[in-house]
């Protein structure tokens, strides 16, 4: 384990444990909220946050701590210090969105899921770098490496215990990614299972219909309650239909798509890390196929295609709507294939963190296409590779089902998490 990811008392707790032991008062918030501080302090090298306000977050924590000795009802997550995204509105910190044209943004409301985090308890202790206006975020592991891309300051906040949870964006793999590159869990959700109220810049599904905002977490078994909290309708997205909530089900006997794609170079110790993997697969009794599910090369040709479309401003050119044709055709194909299928596992992505100045295309290599489906994908460690780096492995799932996402990403955690 890196130094970096020893520090902080939450470190080795789920967040019921975590919760559990505030409400019991065996350490009270203030406390607590003190030591996630103090903790961004010795990892201030990492850079992992964009903007702080200790002395209202500590006002915040001392209010919490009251409010429990006046016996007062507390959510399930009371006192739970987390971190937000700097593409995230939290009222009482600015909000750039990495803009700095928008350096001076202060919004006056939570977005939705912050807003059902704090309702539920959580205490907001930083909003989190996502990479361009503050600099690279580097590495818990190894601080010459990425810590992944604009959800990284999040991903270093959970992995070094200064942060329960994170709460970030994916477009097209930056919860999954940085997730990968410093050994923690994360959930991408369906597009349209969390409101995207309060994003910014404003995403929706006409403009956008990848960028969804998701947890990261500590390990798997949190990414379900989180999601209990911050999912569902709000009221002002309209692209949240009321569907059923995520549940602590326990499948059997799936039906499980093992990604091969020859065209891509693997790392030896990421081969190794789905050899296991699959061994696992075995092991409970799940029914097990290989197929180039997540085509990977259409999948990153269709994501150049909407880049492209974001700069080009000749919209009589026509290559929105053939982008969109084409986008449309991979989602169908998509649900066909998952009609007889419950769940597709891959790499989270070929190799372990790159350096720094080190990313690339590859780096989506096998987050991109779930994310044009809208499919949800939960992205949890299972492996270390030979330069002490951690290694996620991706399940992806049909819309809506979350469940069994976090429900094998949970058994591949429990299997193989501590793998080296």
């Amino acid at each position: 384990m890196c130094g970096a990811c020893s520090l902080g008392r939450m470190i080795d707790r789920t967040l019921d444990e975590l919760a559990a032991s505030i409400r019991l008062r065996e350490q009270s918030v203030t406390g607590l909220v003190a030591e996630s501080l103090a903790t961004l302090d010795e990892v201030a090298d990492l850079n992992s946050h964009a903007w702080r306000d200790d002395d209202a977050v500590l006002s915040e924590a001392k209010d919490a701590d009251l409010a429990l000795a006046r016996g007062e009802p507390t959510g399930p997550l009371h006192g739970v210090p987390i971190s937000v995204k700097d593409w995230i509105d939290v009222a009482g910190f600015p909000c750039a969105g990495e803009d700095l044209e928008h350096r001076d943004r202060r919004p006056l409301r939570d977005a939705s899921a912050v807003a059902r985090l704090r309702k539920a308890g959580a205490i907001v202790i930083a909003k989190s770098n996502a990479g361009s206006l503050h600099g690279p975020a580097r590495n818990p592991w190894d601080a010459t490496r990425t810590a992944g891309h604009s959800s990284s300051g999040d991903a270093i906040a959970v992995a070094t215990g200064a942060s329960a949870v994170g709460i970030g964006s994916d477009s097209g793999g930056s919860l999954r990614f940085p997730a990968h590159c410093t050994g923690i869990a994360t959930i991408k959700p369906t597009f349209g299972r969390v409101p995207a109220t309060g994003h910014f810049p404003p995403v929706d599904a006409l403009t956008d219909g990848r960028t969804v905002i998701g947890p990261l977490c500590r390990s798997a078994k949190d990414l379900r309650l989180v999601l209990s909290i911050i999912e569902g309708p709000d009221g002002i997205d309209p692209d949240v239909p009321p569907v059923s909530p995520v549940t602590a089900e326990a499948p059997r006997n799936l039906r499980i798509i093992l990604h091969t794609d020859n065209d891509v170079t693997q790392s030896r110790d990421v081969a190794a890390m789905m050899r296991r993997v699959a061994q696992v697969l075995d092991d409970k009794g799940h029914h097990v196929t290989a197929d180039n599910a997540l085509e990977p090369d259409r999948a990153l040709d269709l994501t150049q295609q909407y880049w492209d479309s974001l700069a080009d401003n000749r919209r009589d050119s026509g290559r929105p709507l053939r982008l969109l044709e084409g986008w449309q055709a991979f989602k169908r194909e998509a649900m066909e294939k998952m009609r007889s299928t419950d769940l597709i596992v891959s790499p989270a992505a070929p190799y372990p963190a790159p350096l720094l100045d080190g990313g690339s295309d590859t780096d989506w290599t096998y987050t991109l296409a779930a994310s044009l489906w809208g499919f949800p994908a939960a992205v949890v460690r299972c492996g270390t590779s030979g330069d002490n780096l951690p290694l996620g492995v991706q399940v992806v799932a049909r819309a809506w089902e979350e469940t069994l996402a976090t429900f094998l990403a949970e058994t591949l955690e429990d299997a193989l998490g501590a793998s080296t």
